[in-house]
């Protein structure tokens, strides 16, 4: 019997020892019990399309170190090309876990979930840029699920750049994404033909360390506070936790970060200082004047978007892609890709 080896470090080319799920499409509507697969433990999964072709690698995570980290266990069901509903910057490869190998049960199953509590996702930008993916960028090409102009705008749009920015992209501003509280909020916002660089290292009250450990899901969303009535301000919402939230060891003795709970606004108590309150994207572990004091209710994190900074220019973008969505969704043609 052949065996599968588990926990690899990342080889030059497939082992031989390992065979290749071969399945027949990416096309959810065309998947047959015979593309299930079951990638649990495995890194990375190889994958072929027909019975000669040679075989692609998935890794369910893989760092910037080469760090690699197996697919978890039922890790089974069917790989797909995920189509989004309003922009092809949101699609991508996902893995739909099933209880059955029934193409039937697509609907009724979940997509895979990666480290960071957000669906394991290659989007296809990624699809695109990264050479590594060639195998099945044919197939979705052969499958009629992208064309080569898609294919080339996002070559075009990030091309080297995608090795250097956030691999999280947002396209809109009530869009979830996940956030690491212990590292500085980065990520890549495309709206369109036009591509920033969103990075905003004090939300968490970061100078070298934060005061917070763990991550979770999250979105930015406007602000109904009456003083802001008027004003383009947003808040961000900590929807749900991914990895418990703890105190870092190593960070800060003392900060004004409230210990970020799901469902609550991010929040910190501000000084009575003018100079720290005059900006949300200050330092919020900077200790105030001697004779300021704490407001004895914290406040939420703000940003107002119209300010004349690159990061208001990201987050005006992912406003005004919000807006534009809005007007051109008809609510009764919206129908779930799978």
């Amino acid at each position: 019997m052949l065996s599968r080896q588990r926990h690899p470090k990342i080889p030059n080319e497939i082992p031989k020892e390992i065979p290749p799920h071969r399945i027949s499409s990416l096309n959810p509507v065309k998947l047959r019990s015979s593309d299930y697969i079951d990638a649990s433990g495995l890194a990375p999964l190889a994958i072929a399309f027909g019975p000669t072709q040679n075989p692609a690698q998935l890794w369910y995570s893989l760092s910037k170190k080469s760090e690699t980290q197996p697919f978890p266990p039922t890790s089974k069901g069917f790989l797909y090309f995920y189509q989004d509903l309003h922009t092809l910057v949101e699609s991508g490869i996902r893995l739909r876990l099933t209880s059955s190998n029934s193409p039937s049960f697509l609907a009724s199953g979940e997509d895979l979930i990666a480290p960071s509590g957000a669906p394991w996702h290659i989007p296809l930008p990624a699809l695109a840029v990264d050479r590594k993916h060639a195998r099945i960028v044919n197939q979705l090409l052969r499958e009629n699920m992208v064309t080569q102009d898609d294919l080339s705008h996002y070559r075009t749009l990030f091309g080297k750049r995608w090795q250097q920015w956030a691999p999280q992209l947002l396209t809109r501003i009530t869009q979830e994404f996940p956030v690491d509280f212990s590292r500085v909020l980065t990520t890549t916002v495309v709206t369109g033909e036009a591509l920033y660089r969103l990075k905003l290292p004090h939300i968490f009250g970061l100078k070298e360390q934060g005061p917070w450990n763990g991550s979770a899901i999250v979105r930015f969303e406007a602000s109904t506070l009456p003083k802001y009535a008027g004003s383009r301000v947003i808040h961000l919402r900590i929807l749900r936790i991914v990895n418990p939230v703890t105190p870092n060891a190593t960070g800060p003795q003392t900060t004004r970060i409230v210990k970020p709970e799901a469902g609550a606004l991010l929040a910190f108590y501000r000084p009575s200082s003018p100079i720290l309150a005059a900006d949300a994207d200050v330092p919020a572990d900077v200790k105030p004047d001697a004779d300021a004091e704490l407001e004895l209710e914290p406040e939420p994190w703000t940003y107002n978007i119209d300010r004349q900074t690159i990061n208001a220019q990201a987050l005006r973008a992912l406003w005004d892609s919000e807006e534009t969505r809005s007007r051109n969704t008809d609510p009764s043609s919206v129908v779930h890709p799978l």
